[in-house]
């Protein structure tokens, strides 16, 4: 799953030089990938970059789930002396837990900043079923698989759902969420969904 980065010169919200603190495990439960992300550039303190939490990845969640649907990171725990940064070049490359909260930086500079996010599954990494939804209900998913044949998952309290115009839904919205035909990438254990999320 690439994401190319551009980020505009901007001042820090309230002198808070994270943007957006968070942990890509809590949107993509059983996914079992890692995140690498490429800088472009030059990237000092003043063109920001990415600032991770050192050690948080053993800690869990830090997601408010009061704040429901988004889940944002509204009072972090981690303190201000656990995030690291470094200055970035070409040719660099982090790669990092799911788990590990993270954020990119206020672009304080002159600059667009330009990076790359990369997911990428170990070999060893459980594979989640990619294709088209082909029948969805509050309890169930079936999706015809790029890798052949339907495969059919249930749907349970503790499945994440991520539909496409919101960042969660409930179960009984989730047939109005999903159209059939959608491609979706899907998490699973023993037969159950851990998290369903659009195809990026």
């Amino acid at each position: 799953m690439p994401i190319c980065r551009v980020v505009p010169p901007m001042p820090a919200r309230g002198g808070d030089p994270l943007l957006m603190p968070h942990q890509d495990g809590f949107h993509n439960r059983g996914l079992g990938f890692r995140v690498a992300w490429i800088p472009l550039m030059e990237i000092d303190d003043a063109c920001g970059g990415l600032a991770l939490a050192e050690g948080w990845h053993r800690r869990g969640f830090i997601h408010d789930m009061e704040d429901a649907p988004q889940y944002r990171v509204t009072n972090s725990p981690v303190p201000n002396t656990a995030w690291r940064r470094a200055d970035y070049a070409p040719g660099d490359l982090i790669l990092f837990n799911i788990m590990t909260p993270h954020s990119g930086l206020a672009n304080r500079s002159d600059r667009f900043r330009l990076s790359v996010d990369l997911r990428v599954l170990p070999a060893s990494a459980p594979r989640p079923v990619i294709g088209s939804v082909t029948s969805i209900a509050s309890d169930s998913i079936t999706v015809r698989a790029d890798s052949g044949g339907d495969v059919t998952l249930s749907i349970d309290e503790d499945s994440f759902l991520r539909p496409f115009s919101q960042l969660t839904v409930a179960r009984a919205d989730l047939p109005s969420a999903v159209p059939l035909g959608h491609r979706v990438i899907v998490g699973h254990t023993a037969g159950r969904v851990t998290v369903i999320r659009p195809v990026p």
